[in-house]
């Protein structure tokens, strides 16, 4: 969706062994990662994450899809638009790292 978007991805450790080879290796080098005995989390920060790519990011989608939602939880805080739930995922809102969107807006200022 945006020029720049901050991403995080929950996944049970089913679903990421049920995930090609070609999406984990993706996965890995999206950002660091987290591990815990439930599962994974990716977190990247200032991505390009374009959701209908044609390529890795549209593929991950894809395979998600395809695998029960309350399993996964595909977090995009798009930076242009961040309201937008546009390119989140997924049900696993009760995930140990207790990952969720966030917006927040403030004004800082210097002053004499």
């Amino acid at each position: 969706m945006s020029t720049r978007s901050d991403v995080g991805i929950a996944l049970k450790n089913n679903v990421f062994e049920a995930l090609t080879p070609e999406t984990r290796d993706f996965l890995e080098a999206v950002g660091t990662k987290y591990t815990h005995e439930e599962g994974v989390f990716f977190h990247g920060e200032c991505l390009k994450w374009y959701n209908m790519d044609g390529g890795s990011i549209e593929k991950l989608y894809d395979e998600l899809d395809a695998l029960d939602e309350a399993d996964f939880y595909l977090i995009e805080g798009c930076l242009d638009y961040p309201e937008s739930d546009d390119g989140t995922v997924g049900e696993w809102d009760e995930n140990p790292w207790e990952a969720y969107k966030a917006v927040s807006v403030s004004i800082d200022f210097c002053h004499d």
